[in-house]
């Protein structure tokens, strides 16, 4: 379930200049992912985290726990199986380099030091490492899909426990959905993605406004900046639901499978509502800068050998990323 987790929040992951100036009447803004196999970006995030528990004494009170991480994505683009299709491969990259923790009864705990943060054995590298392969049609539509070479099912590529987004439009990982319609400065478009949680399960729903806000120079480049506001439904999952999900995932071993099997346990998800801010270069169809905030809360309840527990969890995630070079 660790490695579940890293990938959960990396998929998570995975969403500056003064300037003036119109956009064009009517202008079609569209991505180019033919050109996006050549580009890398760096990013930095920071995660805060809050977890309060019941039922563990030595952790009530709240455990808190501050992390900086940095790190790249990189995009390939090469010729797919079939005529008309490419396929894209996204290979992510993280380390932390800061981290505090503080624990109740004990002594906050800080360092500045990747190193003495891989020490602790808390953090992984190889946890935060993904590489993520695409096939995908001439409309943009993904129809195959895997995780550091394990196929998974298209079902999941639409989201859910370890799914990758709200769609099975690869545009999403470029930046936020672009509008069909053109546009010119001030104007707003919506999209409404219903992410199924499993077969016969609950679904999220995300629902995000975007709109063109202004016109930028960025070292050189006339960018469009596009501000985003995401609001994503709360759902709960039962216990049953948890189990279709992690016997579906093709990312979750046969160990960790059978060790869910003693575990009885739900989770309610909390409505959110994210923000992000893009800097859009029309010329090649490519994001050249993207901030944004992810705030996220749940709720689980977690019941193993007659004993129960119950675990909040507020997270606070800031990202930005910036096409290298």
């Amino acid at each position: 379930m660790k490695r579940l987790a890293a990938l959960i929040a990396i998929l998570a992951v995975i969403a500056a200049a003064c300037g003036s100036g119109v956009a064009g009447p009517g202008e079609v803004l569209a991505y180019d992912l033919a050109t996006a196999g050549d580009v890398e970006y760096d990013v930095a995030f920071d995660m805060d985290v809050a977890m309060d528990m019941t039922g563990m004494e030595e952790l009530e009170g709240g455990v808190g726990m501050e992390a900086t991480f940095v790190g790249s994505i990189a995009y390939d683009v090469e010729p797919g199986p079939e005529s008309g299709q490419i396929e894209l491969t996204i290979t992510s990259d993280f380390v932390p380099t800061e981290l505090r923790v503080d624990v109740p009864g004990e002594d906050t705990v800080t360092f500045d030091d990747p190193d003495e943060i891989a020490a602790t054995g808390e953090f992984d590298p190889e946890e935060f490492a993904f590489e993520q392969t695409f096939i995908i049609d001439e409309t943009g539509a993904i129809v195959d899909g895997s995780v550091d070479g394990v196929a998974v099912p298209l079902d999941l590529l639409q989201g859910g426990f370890g799914g990758f987004g709200a769609s099975t439009n690869a545009t999403t990982f470029l930046g936020p959905v672009l509008p069909d319609d053109a546009v010119s400065i001030g104007d707003e478009w919506t999209t409404v993605a219903e992410t199924p949680l499993g077969e016969g399960g609950p679904s999220i729903v995300v629902e995000t406004v975007s709109r063109l806000d202004r016109e930028e120079t960025v070292d050189g480049r006339r960018v469009l900046v596009i501000v985003s506001r995401t609001k994503t439904s709360g759902v709960d999952i039962d216990s049953d639901d948890l189990a279709d999900l992690v016997a579906a995932d093709p990312t979750i071993s046969q160990e960790e499978r059978d060790a869910f099997g003693f575990i009885d346990m739900s989770m309610r998800l909390a409505e959110s509502e994210g923000e992000s801010t893009t800097w859009f270069d029309p010329a090649t169809g490519l994001v050249i800068r993207q901030e944004g905030r992810a705030p996220s809360s749940m709720v689980m309840n977690v019941a193993l050998f007659g004993e129960s527990v119950e675990m909040s969890m507020d997270m606070d995630m800031d990202l930005t990323m910036k096409l290298a070079g």
